[in-house]
Parts: structure tokens; C-alpha cells; sequence
């Protein structure tokens, strides 16, 4: 009887890092619940190694995981202007991914590739960052970036790899050691949806995915939520998508009881949207053009950004205003009753129909975004 014991739908994170080690590659990820996977194991040529239990971060067998409470909180941004226009927030993944591609190293993040497929690859040069930056909301491939990762690492590379907290979780829990030249950064997850519920979104909008190059879900210059195609802004009516990320209605299992949605983050630097910033403590600057919150957690973390300090704008704030601003620091996203049937009914209901049922209409707030864009890019001058 096979002693080996892998995660279900409700407890996978699709990392991957099981399919990675096992010696025999006989674990493959099927399909599950709303689009995403699980792994399954072809029992005929399982020889029970158990190295796939060993390295399931989900499972709490990894010893390879630790956390750390962040040493300092800062609010930043980029001092480069077009990088700080082009990116999500204050642009300051670009300069901590500048800093490692100017020393021969690779940067791994999420990319949308051929018909916005979204996956984890590999960049070299600062010419292909733009591919990376800006927030994605649904779930990246992982498979075969593990040992990407390990590979660079191998021959003395440096490697910045960026994701999710629990894609974090897997890259240690596959590496089992640190690498003095790997630096982790993390972002603030609210959770996510699967590829299957994006590609829904984008058939029931009629959007042709052979004929898009790139898909944006920041489009506004600044902080809130506007989708765009091929540089093409998406009509205010047809972005509901983002409302039902919004109420969680998508997200994968795990992520609404979420290990990582704790103020011990397992990355060297964690980044996210500074919300609610000068709420709590006096912030003499505009956040019209993006701040971001910077979390530097560990040693590594804090070494990285001295070596980038001169490229950004810092200030130290408290952990509590960052807690206070951000849910999800904290707390896992709450599951809703609508999680249950959403993806279902998005696979028969037209999109109008998904809509008037969920609730998910646009708000005068949304209408008014695209005035607010074209305010905020008026500032980008000043």
C-alpha cells in the first residue's frame, strides 16, 4: 500500500515542486476544481521515495521554510520617472531587478506568453523587464522554473526570483539550501484565480487572445484597477473581471486559509501597494503617482536594498500602518458562498447573465477612473 500522501484540490498551490524532484517523474498535475490542479501519482512506477512529502511546503514536512518578522517598513518609488509611470505601484521591483541584471544575473517573474498564457520565465537583459512588471491577477505556470532557478544558481549566478508567497515556499522547499546569490521578493497576495476562469473572462468579452500581445490589469497611471489589451484600454462595462476578483470569488482553495497571509513573510523583501498610507502617520508626499510598501525581512533582504538605496526613494514607516492598510498581511482572503458556483456558472451564463447575478455592474467610481487617468497622467509632467 503507497505511504505517499499529496495535497487535494483544497490544499494544492500548484508550485509544482513535487512534479520537480520526483526521481521516477511520475507525478503529473491533472486538472481540478475551477480550473486549477493537483498532483496525481502513477502508482505503477512510484518507488515511495517520499522526496515529493519532503518538499511539500503545504504538507509541513519541508524543514527548508523560514520566516521572518520584517526588520523595517518602508514607503518607496523608483526616482526614475518612466519607471515609475510604467510600473503598478512605485516601480520598485525594476530597480531591484536592474540591480541584478547589471551584475550578469537572471530575474524570474510572471510573463503573459503566446495567447496570454501566464508564466513564470526568465529574464537577462533590462531591455525584457517590461514583460514583469505590473501586477497579474490569476495563477502563473511554475512548471520547470524550479530548476531554472537551480540551474543559474549552480553555475554562480545571480538570481532574483519573484512571486507569490507560497511559489516562494515552493522554490525553497525544492532548492533545500540557500544560495548566497538568490534573493527572494514576495508580494502581498489577495489570492488568485485560475488560467481556465481568465481565458472565460476574455472569450465572454470577445477577445481574440492570438491577436494580444500584452494584457494589463493596472492601466491607470497610479493606484486602482483598469484593464487594457495591445495598450488598449478595456470599456469600463466589460472589466468585471476585476470586481469578481475583488469579492474573492475566484480564487484558488488554499488560498482562502493561506499560511503565508501572516506578518512572518518567507521572502528576503515583501512589496505591495502602500494602502492607506498618512492615515495612521503624517506623509508629506503625493501618492498620486504610486507609493509603494517595502518589507525588508531578513539580512539578504536588507543588503539588496542598500545596494539599490541611491535609485530609490525611502522612508521608514511602522509595521502598523503597514498591517492597517493591508488585509491580506494578515489575514487570508474570506471565502465566499459565491466561490462555490462561480466557475461553473462562468462556463453556461453569458456575461451579462455572470454579471446581473453577481453583482458585478461597474460602480460611478469605475466610470470615473479613465477621467482620473487622464488627470494623473497630467502629473506625471510636474
Amino acid at each position: 500500500m503507497c505511504n505517499i500522501d499529496l495535497c487535494n484540490e483544497n490544499e494544492c498551490t500548484q508550485c509544482f515542486t513535487c512534479v520537480a524532484v520526483c526521481p521516477q517523474n511520475c507525478i503529473t498535475m491533472v486538472p481540478s476544481e475551477a480550473g486549477f490542479s493537483k498532483p496525481a501519482i502513477d502508482r505503477n512506477e512510484c518507488i515511495e521515495c517520499g522526496l515529493c512529502m519532503k518538499s511539500c511546503h503545504q504538507k509541513g514536512y519541508s524543514p527548508y521554510l523560514r520566516k521572518a518578522i520584517p526588520q523595517k517598513v518602508y514607503a518607496s518609488w523608483s526616482k526614475d520617472n518612466e519607471i515609475r509611470q510604467s510600473s503598478s505601484s512605485g516601480g520598485i521591483f525594476s530597480v531591484f531587478a536592474s540591480y541584478i541584471l547589471k551584475r550578469e544575473g537572471v530575474v524570474f517573474g510572471a510573463s503573459f506568453v503566446e495567447d496570454l498564457r501566464l508564466r513564470h520565465v526568465a529574464v537577462a537583459d533590462v531591455s525584457e523587464l517590461k514583460k514583469l512588471r505590473g501586477s497579474k491577477y490569476l495563477q502563473s505556470d511554475l512548471s520547470g522554473c524550479y530548476e531554472e532557478v537551480k540551474g543559474y544558481l549552480q553555475l554562480d549566478k545571480y538570481v532574483l526570483f519573484t512571486g507569490t508567497p507560497c511559489q516562494i515556499a515552493g522554490l525553497y522547499a525544492f532548492l533545500k539550501k540557500d544560495y548566497a546569490k538568490l534573493y527572494t521578493c514576495d508580494v502581498i497576495c489577495h489570492g488568485v484565480p485560475s488560467q481556465a476562469a481568465f481565458d472565460l473572462y476574455c472569450e465572454k468579452i470577445n477577445l481574440l487572445l492570438s491577436n494580444c500581445v500584452d494584457f494589463e490589469f493596472r492601466y491607470l497611471k497610479g493606484w486602482g484597477f483598469q484593464l487594457s489589451y495591445n495598450d488598449i484600454s478595456i470599456p469600463v462595462s466589460d472589466c468585471y473581471y476585476m470586481n469578481a476578483f475583488s469579492k474573492g470569488y475566484m480564487f484558488m482553495e488554499s488560498c482562502y486559509k493561506c499560511p503565508y497571509a501572516k506578518l512572518e513573510r518567507i521572502s528576503d523583501i515583501t512589496m505591495a501597494d502602500f494602502w492607506g498610507i498618512g492615515t495612521k502617520q503624517l506623509f508629506r508626499y503625493s501618492k498620486s503617482k504610486g507609493v509603494s510598501m517595502l518589507l525588508v525581512n531578513t539580512k539578504k533582504g536588507k543588503e539588496l536594498l542598500n545596494n539599490c538605496s541611491n535609485e530609490l526613494f525611502l522612508e521608514e514607516r511602522s509595521v502598523e500602518e503597514a498591517v492597517s492598510g493591508n488585509f491580506n498581511l494578515t489575514h487570508s482572503s474570506i471565502r465566499p458562498e459565491e466561490r462555490n458556483y462561480y466557475f461553473s456558472d462562468s462556463l453556461v451564463l453569458s456575461k451579462q447573465e455572470l454579471v446581473n447575478k453577481y453583482g458585478l455592474q461597474p460602480s460611478i467610481r469605475d466610470y470615473l477612473r479613465p477621467i482620473k487617468r487622464k488627470i494623473q497622467s497630467l502629473l506625471w509632467k510636474f
